[in-house]
């Protein structure tokens, strides 16, 4: 089957969620299918992107939208009643492109991912499908209590837009998909029951059992631009580690973001990790005072007496090490 496949990103690198899903989809699609993937890009194109989509796709498009293009679409989605998030993924020039490549191949199905590339495809007869993926209305509706006053208006207006469009792009597409039955049971459209879930699945070659000493009992793993992935990383921290921590008391939780903090989290993980560390240092005879200090304080492994002092190995917690920062050898 010729497929086309229409993304609002290009999927490559892996740093976010739609991106993944929709790497792995067209990886596994291209088994049997033949791929035309058109990939909307708004920022500097990775230096492997190409290299890494090329080996499943027949054909690949990637089609530039400008930062103006962007600011005079989000304008015009003002007064044409579209949400916004569609209007910023909306481009003229690159609904002309597609139309064209549709032309050319003249693709057997075509494969929409998220409700940001509909317009792109909705008064086109070819049979087609969507995938959700998530329910954006509902996200943003969650976004509007806890968002400052001045943005809430704003939020509202793009609550009952996206609730609109959701409904009337159902009907648009042939076949529908979204990752989870809760997600399904949020669309906005009587028939929603008929959305097949697709779930994100979990990679078993790159994530498998590995024989190595466990040092973190929670990890979470997400894009921090992202509000709920910030929600689910904030309820861990705040109100399941308190419980794990109840039986495991040294219990550590990372959370590894993306491109926000970065500095900070290192910090922070250096701290944890090196909070008690074997030192060396050495001792002159007159800072005997500092030996006895670290006697009563640290976890003496190792003590050779010299000719102009003392050799010392010893587990200092980071909190003490001031006493002996002169003196270290490592």
């Amino acid at each position: 089957m010729k497929l086309l496949v229409i993304l609002p990103r290009v999927p490559y690198p892996l740093e976010k969620g739609d991106k993944l899903r929709a790497y792995n989809q067209i990886r596994f699609l291209s088994k049997t299918n033949e791929i035309t993937l058109c990939a909307l890009n708004d920022t500097k194109l990775h230096p492997n992107a190409k290299s890494e989509l090329k080996p499943y796709c027949k054909r690949l498009y990637i089609l530039n939208i400008s930062k103006w293009s962007i600011i005079l679409n989000l304008f015009k989605a003002l007064f044409k009643g579209i949400p916004f998030q569609v209007g910023y993924f909306y481009n003229r020039k690159a609904k002309q492109q597609i139309q064209q490549i549709i032309n050319e191949v003249k693709p057997d199905h075509i494969y929409c991912q998220l409700i940001r590339v509909a317009e792109y495809v909705k008064n086109n007869s070819t049979p087609k499908t969507i995938d959700y993926q998530d329910v954006f209305s509902k996200g943003v509706e969650r976004r509007i209590a806890t968002s400052p006053f001045y943005l809430r208006p704003l939020l509202r207006m793009e609550y009952k837009r996206l609730l609109k469009y959701e409904c009337n792009i159902f009907d648009i597409f042939n076949n529908k998909t979204i990752i989870s039955a809760p997600d399904r049971d949020l669309i906005p459209h009587p028939e929603r029951k008929k959305i097949h879930i697709i779930p994100n699945g979990v990679d078993t070659e790159f994530f498998k059992p590995m024989d190595v000493e466990k040092q973190f009992e929670i990890v979470f793993i997400g894009n921090m631009g992202y509000p709920p992935n910030v929600d689910a990383a904030e309820y861990l921290a705040k109100e399941i580690l308190p419980q794990v921590k109840k039986r495991y008391p040294d219990a550590i939780f990372i959370s590894a973001l993306n491109k926000s903090h970065l500095e900070d989290l290192l910090q922070k993980v250096e701290e944890k990790l090196f909070q008690n560390r074997l030192y060396q240092m050495f001792l002159p005879y007159d800072k005997g005072s500092l030996a006895s200090l670290l006697h009563e304080i640290g976890d003496i492994k190792k003590e050779e007496y010299q000719a102009d002092g003392i050799f010392l190995e010893a587990v200092i917690n980071q909190e003490d090490l001031h006493y002996f920062q002169d003196y270290l050898l490592t």
